[in-house]
């Protein structure tokens, strides 16, 4: 386990330095199509608030943003946060997602993401979706588990 960061642009420039690897170098994969892009990060509170493109690929056959992206997105933010406080790839041991609201296939989602607890071999998180002219009315949130491999 790396150095905690030391400040919140350093815990910004984590996330963006891996999402530039996970997302340049490796365009099939889930974090590339996703889309995400950094709105703040704050290492007081140990949280940061991620934005994600929603794109028509994502529907489902009710045409709204699919179960399982909502639950990938959710994921791969916590994610996000727990690699940046630990410099190396967290394992998702669980995810419980919750969903609350249909969610859109287009326009912007923002994603806040709090990181619970930090401990020697796990982290706890958790996250909300919503769109950002109604920051109040959640389209899902999701508690997670990861290990620290």
């Amino acid at each position: 386990m790396m150095e905690l960061p030391k400040s919140s642009e350093e815990m910004k420039e984590r996330i963006a330095e891996l999402m530039e690897r996970s997302c340049t170098k490796h365009s099939d994969a889930m974090a590339a199509r996703l889309k995400p892009e950094i709105v703040s990060a704050n290492l007081e509170e140990q949280s940061v608030v991620l934005a994600f493109t929603a794109q028509h690929w994502q529907r489902n056959f009710a045409g709204m943003m699919h179960g399982g992206i909502i639950a990938a997105i959710l994921d791969t933010s916590i994610g996000y946060i727990c690699y940046s406080m630990v410099g190396g790839p967290p394992l998702t041991a669980s995810l419980s997602t919750n969903y609350l609201r249909p969610g859109p296939i287009s326009g912007k989602v923002h994603v806040v993401v709090k990181l619970d607890k930090l401990g020697k071999k796990l982290l706890f998180g958790n996250a909300k979706m919503y769109i950002p002219s109604t920051p109040g009315k959640f389209i899902a949130t999701a508690n997670a588990t990861y290990i620290i491999v």
